[in-house]
């Protein structure tokens, strides 16, 4: 069974998040939050081999920080949008055929809304 945790919990690690995510970041620029639009979801999750999907920390060349989302197997394996021979099993196309995955549609800062926390 998963863990759950309440919204006031997840409001506290926000909080907690947002006051020292600068503190150690040597001009990394560490976001709000960040938002993937429904259709990146679909694209992941549509491949029947894909059992989960795990985020990826990335940092541009701004030096802003932010993620990308990635399908994976029983096995634990990414589920890659093209076929990559350098992996140990080639995995075949999770929905996507043009070898590029979605950058988030919104990162907060710059962009940010009014959200619950």
């Amino acid at each position: 069974m998963k863990k759950k945790i309440s919204l006031a919990e997840a409001k506290e690690r926000d909080k907690r998040y947002r006051e020292n995510a600068q503190k150690n970041s040597n001009g990394v620029k560490m976001p709000n939050c960040i938002d993937f639009d429904l259709n990146t979801i679909n694209n992941i999750i549509k491949n029947s081999q894909v059992k989960g999907v795990r985020a990826y920390f990335t940092q541009n060349e701004d030096d802003l920080i932010s993620l990308f989302l990635v399908g994976y197997n029983e096995a634990q394996e990414d589920v890659l949008p093209v076929s990559v021979s350098s992996l140990k099993t080639t995995m075949q196309a999770s929905g996507l055929d043009t070898g590029e995955i979605d950058d988030p549609t919104k990162v907060c800062p710059p962009v940010c809304n009014n959200s619950i926390f």
